[in-house]
């Protein structure tokens, strides 16, 4: 009888130790399992990160196309308003000179008998003389 509560004993041992290694086989398969699904999630926070750089990455490029863009536009502006104002610099000078360029002499008589004296001189500034005025007339 002994002997066989000692077999059953035996018996139970071996059951208590099959179903701790059982338990223990469940709970590496579920480390596992769980190690495996937290590289999957690595992996896809990676990924993740990675596409978030790439579209900062691009905003960036777009930003500073937009600011080179928009340089290009003022030195465009910049030059147009300068070509302007040489051509109204250019056009102030034309009509400068065609308006003030005459400026008139005029000539004195000479007195008969015992010598006259001479005339004045002309005048700076605009001439009225009619082809000037014919030419201002026409702009």
């Amino acid at each position: 009888m002994a002997d066989e509560r000692r077999a059953a004993g035996s018996m139970a041992d071996e059951r208590r130790a099959a179903g701790s290694m059982a338990d223990e086989r469940r709970t590496a398969e579920g480390r596992a399992a769980e190690g495996r699904e937290n590289e999957r999630e690595m992996e896809k926070l990676h990924e993740e990160v990675e596409e978030k750089e790439e579209e900062e990455e691009e905003e960036e490029e777009e930003e500073e196309e937009e600011e080179e863009e928009e340089e290009e536009e003022e030195e465009e502006e910049e030059e147009e308003e300068e070509r302007r104002r040489r051509r109204r610099r250019r056009r102030r000078r034309r009509r400068e000179e065609e308006e003030g360029g005459g400026g008139g002499g005029g000539g004195g008589g000479g007195g008969g008998g015992g010598g006259g004296g001479g005339g004045g001189g002309g005048g700076g500034g605009r001439s009225n003389h009619p082809c000037l005025l014919a030419v201002a007339s026409l702009r």
